[in-house]
């Protein structure tokens, strides 16, 4: 596979590499999920998967303390927010009972 780049592209937002990645404009590093759609249609291809390991995910490091700031715990509950895992205490607890009908 042979690319040809003319000069450099030097842009700070997302959306924006990648659209000059799907126009042609060279290559974009970006994170995996941003571009799943475009690499799934092959619009996009992976080069230089050998020297990008994958994301493990996110490491943080604080101390721990019983009255924590609330800055650090919002970002602590955002590094451990997964949108595919229903915590226990928020899910439906169905209710024995008659079933109704009448909704």
């Amino acid at each position: 596979m042979a690319i040809s780049v003319s000069g450099p592209l030097l842009v700070d937002d997302l959306d924006l590499i990648v659209q000059a990645a799907l126009d042609g404009a060279g290559l974009a590093w970006v994170a995996e999920d941003r571009v799943v759609p475009y690499l799934e249609s092959g619009e996009l291809v992976r080069v230089l998967e050998d020297w990008c390991p994958p994301f493990p995910g996110f490491f943080l490091y604080y101390p721990s303390r019983k009255q924590q700031p609330a800055a650090l715990a919002a970002v602590i509950e955002t590094f451990l927010y997964r949108p595919d895992v229903v915590p226990e205490d928020k899910r439906r607890r169905s209710r024995p009972g008659p079933a109704r009908s009448d909704f």
